[in-house]
């Protein structure tokens, strides 16, 4: 599955300026559809006819366009449901297993979900000004289970699991009690940076590829793509020999998107989070005192993920930004 921002932006553009002409088109049609034919004969020959009044004669459209649309309010899942493009390849065998897993533990959604509040309008902005398919905003939950401050055993950490040398690669800074990995705004940002760089150096814009070099690494991955296409395969993501491990993590992806696309059907009641960011950036000059919160906003704090609390305990450096991304409900110390 390719994909090509600025050919994508043209595609998208041409396509809003065709329906705007078509439209403006058919309201001009319209009027000309309910001229009578003396009106009509009058036309022709360059004489106008009295002109009629609203109360004679309503022209249908004088019915805006827009306000016969029943909009309904966007939350935060329903923008994330216009950009998913992945949605018509799910009859894939490894697919409709990870749905019927998911599906057998629904708690588990809404409990990965409810974690995902802080963070997930923020993504699906970032991932929508891309143009790339709003399932990428669902890769920490794969990852991670939207936890910030998860550690894997091999050394990988944050939202998005970066091990120590590709975040370093990527300018995730590591030192003085700073961790790019889990500065949730630097390693989104270093994380699509990644999957898109990788599928233009490599897979010619196929990010289903891109993915996997993501889990396995891009050598691993070009390995067996070889392998494949030497025996006659179409070595696209599907048809390649993989660790198991990333066998199944598109697969996951598109899973837990489908059910996210449609929780009634897969009977998952999602939280409610809103279409906005839950979170602000504010900057940090000295070490706050999070071990002694203003008594009015102590819950509030408590609540906050231990990634956003331990951002500010110790002052900035020259390796450390001097500012962290934290809820607007934040006390000032």
């Amino acid at each position: 599955m390719t994909f090509h921002t600025k050919r994508r932006k043209l595609i998208g553009f041409a396509s809003t300026t065709a329906l705007i002409g078509s439209l403006l088109a058919s309201g001009v049609y319209s009027q000309a559809a309910t001229l009578s034919p003396e009106q009509r004969q009058n036309a022709l020959k360059g004489t106008a006819s009295p002109p009629q009044t609203a109360e004679t004669h309503r022209l249908p459209t004088e019915q805006h366009f827009w306000d016969a649309l029943a909009l309904e309010p966007r939350d935060a899942w329903s923008r994330l449901r216009a950009s998913f493009q992945w949605q018509e390849s799910l009859d894939e065998p490894r697919v409709q297993e990870w749905i019927e897993y998911y599906r057998q533990s629904p708690h588990n959604i809404v409990e990965i979900t409810e974690r995902a509040r802080p963070w997930l309008a923020w993504i699906v902005e970032q991932v929508e000004e891309r143009g790339l398919p709003g399932e990428i905003a669902l890769i920490p939950f794969v990852e991670s289970s939207f936890d910030p401050t998860a550690r894997s055993h091999r050394g990988a950490a944050g939202l998005w699991q970066f091990m120590p040398g590709t975040g370093d690669a990527l300018g995730l800074r590591r030192g003085n009690g700073y961790d790019g990995r889990l500065d949730v705004v630097a390693s989104t940002r270093a994380a699509l940076d990644y999957l898109e760089l990788q599928a233009d150096q490599w897979y010619d814009g196929d990010l289903e590829l891109s993915l996997a070099a993501y889990n396995a690494g891009a050598g691993t991955v070009n390995r067996s793509r070889r392998n494949a296409i030497a025996q006659g395969h179409a070595g696209d993501y599907w048809s390649l020999s993989l660790p198991r491990e990333t066998m199944n993590y598109v697969p996951k992806l598109k899973a837990i998107a489908a059910i996210i696309n449609d929780p009634d059907q897969y009977q998952v009641a999602l939280p409610e989070i809103e279409d906005a960011p839950a979170f602000a950036k504010i900057p940090v000059d000295r070490p706050w005192p999070w071990t002694r919160p203003p008594a009015s906003r102590a819950p509030a704090v408590a609540s906050w993920p231990s990634s956003i609390r331990r951002c500010a305990t110790a002052p900035p450096t020259p390796a450390r930004p001097g500012s962290c991304w934290c809820p607007p409900t934040a006390p000032t110390p």
